[in-house]
């Protein structure tokens, strides 16, 4: 039944899942923020605050030009965002699962140079339903087991 769809329902995900990957890649990969404008913004609710008089109307004419004009204040700082980690696994399983949705198992009869084609399906079949659904179950348990064994 999981082989019947994953061969029939397998062109589908080809289709769809390069969008999740380019989506996921672009969220993978740090950022920066440009936070220029906000270290002016703190400088004119200072000033605000202060209340604007002869003293330092220059100074509040200067802020109001770089709000205006977004120009980089003279304590400009380049904040890099780090990636967040689930954005990376969900771009691994993705990727590995539009590799599985590429190599699905065809219909094939074992005969002549066709018999390594059937090999390599039967392999990647129990591969994909057998051998990756068990690491998945049991990984959360190794560091334990990996102990106890030990220990």
């Amino acid at each position: 039944m999981y082989v019947s769809f994953w061969s029939n329902w397998g062109d589908l995900f080809v289709f769809i899942l390069p969008m999740l990957i380019g989506i996921f890649c672009v969220m993978s990969f740090g950022s920066y923020e440009d936070n220029s404008n906000d270290v002016t913004k703190v400088e004119a609710v200072s000033l605000i605050k202060k209340g604007i008089d002869s003293s330092n109307i220059n100074r509040a004419v200067e802020t109001i030009l770089k709000l205006e004009t977004s120009n980089k204040s003279d304590d400009f700082v380049i904040t890099i965002q780090k990636p967040n980690p689930g954005y990376f696994k969900a771009l691994i399983f993705f990727l590995f699962l539009f590799i599985v949705s590429l190599i699905r198992p065809k219909t094939v009869i074992g005969l002549g140079k066709k018999r390594n084609r059937l090999r390599f399906y039967k392999f990647w079949i129990r591969f994909v339903t057998i051998t990756i659904p068990t690491l998945l179950v049991i990984s959360p348990f190794l560091k334990k087991i990996q102990d106890w064994w030990t220990g």
